[in-house]
């Protein structure tokens, strides 16, 4: 995948482990540092979209 403000490459978010932690619940936790995609830029973080 690539970010499409820079067209950098985008990695699997580090807070989150690309959105795979569950709730007790097993509902996925929203992250505030890849807004929930999963994915991060390094330069534009969780706004690569």
């Amino acid at each position: 995948m690539t970010c499409q403000r820079c067209y950098g490459d985008v990695y699997e978010c580090s807070d989150c482990d690309g959105q795979t932690r569950k709730s007790l619940l097993g509902d996925t936790l929203p992250c505030s540092t890849c807004r929930s995609t999963g994915y991060v830029c390094p330069q534009d973080g969780g706004y690569w979209q």
